[in-house]
């Protein structure tokens, strides 16, 4: 996140005076709050909570990145190399969320993570494994534990 950070903060310094100091500080203000919290979860046991407030601000983040193209403050490659790094971002916290919670006995499955307990060479299913055993046809579709 700190890369995508310091990307954000690169292009707000190219923004008009008009736009740099609303839209340009919500947004590189909101990439910081992702990073620090992201910093902060690495060095507590009870992460659950900050990886949800992490996933919030992705969210604000990525609004903010969609206004600033409608404004014409941000190209639409801009905007998509924002997309492609905060999803990534996203993913790997909720994977740890999701890892979390299994540890915890919620009963979630996390796609490529051992169970405990699982039998030997027993990872969890992956999601198209899964999505085939469903039925589905796509496997994108499989439907996801219930929180």
């Amino acid at each position: 996140m700190e890369d995508i950070t310091v990307w954000v903060i690169e292009r707000v310094a190219k923004m008009p005076r008009d736009h740099k100091f609303t839209v340009g500080d919500k947004l590189v203000e909101t990439c910081l709050e992702v990073t620090t919290l992201l910093v902060e979860a690495s060095f507590t046991r009870d992460r659950l909570g900050l990886l949800g407030a992490v996933s919030r601000a992705l969210t604000r983040a990525r609004v903010l990145v969609r206004v600033a193209q409608r404004l014409g403050l941000l190209s639409s490659a801009q905007r998509e190399h924002f997309a492609r790094e905060s999803v990534a971002v996203g993913k790997a916290g909720e994977r740890e969320a999701c890892q979390l919670r299994l540890e915890q006995g919620a009963g979630v499955a996390v796609p490529g993570v051992r169970q405990p307990g699982a039998h030997p060479g027993g990872d969890l299913l992956d999601v198209e494994r899964a999505a085939r055993e469903q039925g589905a046809d796509d496997p994108h579709a499989a439907p996801h534990a219930a929180h």
